[in-house]
């Protein structure tokens, strides 16, 4: 009786624990990865670049590395972080990562050999593998220009922009993607790119003023921040979307309003820093019925013209077709607090905003609506690190929200900081991003020219002699040597399949040398899965894949190329 009294009030209070937990105010509170194997304490993931997720369960972090961590991808699955990837990561502040799917994203990263430079490369990876590698060598007739922002509307519709053209008013270098053909475009605005989101399906980039632009017929004291990527119209694809509106052309105020210093002197706008764009609208459906979009920057490194003064932080809400200047007209950061970057609070009238600092702590403010959204304010300060009673982690460098009461912030050393009410999330259980299958190491080689593993392999009828048993269309056994044109016959033998617990493909075969091999399953002519591309050794070797019985593959491809 004793004992069942006591498991009981055990039980009572779990119980009581888990419900407190769940609906507790969020806090910050240190949480790092698990240490990497052969280190006995957890240790900082080296200086991030960028963090972007797709759901509060799915998200990516890119960093640079260090002596014991890799420089590439984590993954957070909603429990936890792990590696990811160990190739097209960190490229020295310039990495940038935009979600075009819930197993879809690119990474601007450093390009492959033979030319090497920040923001000069991309990545395409899909379904837990690198599909594409891309980069232009040096004697390129159009090569890459230095990318800093990232954004995609879905698969077809992906944008990459960055540093002005060589030519003088050649426009902000951009790459599109269409979902077949990477293609290069400049834009008519002579400034460079520094921000990318993607708000309610439509585009959003910021540009960076600086001295020795081209203003053309824009405003020299206050030029458009703010523009907005159209794709309908291939003659003006770019559109400013500050001061011009369509209900009101001439007498729209334009934003951000400058304003003066204590002297009454004018502000010159170029010493403005790009501003950094955060949205809570979420293409995974997730997202709060009224979405937000925030625009925040200050002051930047441009030094003002004599007579002008250096621009003061400011931060642009939009929301509901509106537009609104929270800083400086309806809130304000003291003084000295200069804003980097920011992240739209999920639900709330509200974004969580990092501030630059030199005592080696993250500053983050809480900017927030009160009274129905008529009066803002700064309702929160945190000194990531001094608060939770660890000490100075680094100061703050990205920062994201993928859902109510869910943030992480990233310290420039590469500690880990989530904003947390301690209810727990579902666990993503997406295999390619499970780990289970390894890091991945493998970037494929593009030499400057553009590689795309195809969504539907050549046709061949080396398996047409094999009889699929249901419920799989595979083939269950295959003497026939290689599998594709593009593969000599005497690389691969012995080709087997097998079904495990159900839903699990595992294909064996044989390999007469050193090879890269990649097992590629369709279902009428689109690819559902593709096992991680890999390098084997001359020998017997196993490839598993998961599969979904809702897109059960009808045909299977053994892609082997000789090393």
């Amino acid at each position: 009786m004793k004992a069942a009294a006591v498991a009981a009030l055990i039980a009572a209070a779990i119980a009581a624990f888990g419900a407190g937990t769940a609906n507790a105010e969020a806090t910050w509170r240190l949480e790092q990865p698990a240490p990497p194997a052969g280190a006995a304490f957890k240790v900082p993931l080296g200086t991030p670049d960028d963090m972007q997720f797709y759901a509060p369960n799915e998200g990516l972090l890119s960093v640079e590395g260090n002596a014991t961590v890799p420089a590439g991808l984590f993954f957070w699955n909603g429990r936890d972080w792990h590696q990811l990837s160990t190739v097209c990561g960190a490229a020295g502040e310039a990495s940038r990562i935009a979600w075009a799917g819930p197993d879809d994203f690119w990474v601007i990263t450093e390009p492959s050999e033979p030319r090497s430079g920040a923001g000069l490369g991309l990545c395409h990876f899909e379904d837990g593998v690198i599909v594409g590698s891309y980069s232009t060598p040096f004697q390129s007739p159009e090569p890459f220009r230095p990318m800093d922002a990232a954004a995609c509307d879905g698969p077809e519709d992906c944008w990459f922009g960055g540093q002005l053209g060589e030519t003088p008013d050649s426009g902000a270098f951009h790459l599109h993607w269409n979902g077949s053909t990477l293609s290069v475009v400049y834009s008519p605005q002579d400034h460079a790119i520094a921000s990318m989101t993607v708000d309610q399906g439509e585009i959003y980039e910021s540009v960076q003023l600086a001295p020795g632009d081209s203003y053309g017929n824009e405003s020299v004291t206050n030029p458009p921040l703010l523009h907005t990527i159209v794709t309908s119209d291939p003659s003006e694809v770019f559109h400013p979307k500050f001061p011009i509106e369509a209900s009101c052309v001439d007498f729209c105020s334009t934003l951000p309003t400058y304003g003066t210093n204590a002297s009454n002197q004018a502000v010159a706008p170029d010493t403005l820093a790009g501003l950094s764009l955060s949205s809570d609208w979420s293409p995974s459906g997730e997202g709060p019925a009224a979405p937000q979009l925030w625009a925040v920057a200050g002051p930047g490194t441009t030094r003002p013209p004599v007579g002008q003064a250096v621009a003061h932080s400011v931060a642009l809400r939009y929301s509901n077709e509106e537009w609104t200047q929270i800083v400086p007209n309806l809130a304000s950061f003291e003084p000295g607090e200069d804003p980097t970057g920011v992240a739209a609070d999920p639900g709330e009238q509200a974004a969580w905003v990092t501030i630059r600092s030199e005592d080696g702590a993250a500053h983050a403010d809480l900017l927030s609506a009160t009274g129905g959204g008529e009066k803002w304010s700064v309702s929160e300060r945190v000194a990531l690190g001094p608060q939770q009673g660890v000490g100075a982690h680094g100061e703050a460098g990205p920062i994201a929200c993928p859902s109510a009461h869910e943030c992480w912030l990233a310290t420039n050393k590469g500690w880990l900081f989530h904003l947390t009410d301690g209810a727990p999330l579902a666990s993503d259980g997406d295999p390619f991003f499970d780990g289970q299958d390894g890091v991945i190491a493998y970037r494929p080689p593009d030499d400057g020219v553009p590689e795309v593993l195809p969504d539907e392999a050549p046709e061949d009828d080396s398996l047409a002699n094999q009889q699929p048993p249901p419920p799989v269309v595979a083939p269950t056994t295959s003497t026939t040597p290689g599998v594709g044109e593009a593969v000599k016959k005497a690389l691969v033998s012995d080709v087997r399949t097998r079904l495990l617990k159900g839903d699990v493909l595992e294909l064996t075969f044989t390999l007469s040398g050193r090879a890269y091999v990649q097992l590629v399953a369709s279902r009428h002519g689109s690819v559902v899965v593709r096992s991680r591309r890999e390098t084997l050794r001359k020998g017997v070797h196993a490839l598993k894949v998961a599969l979904n019985p809702k897109r059960w593959p009808t045909k299977l491809d053994l892609h082997a190329t000789a090393a």
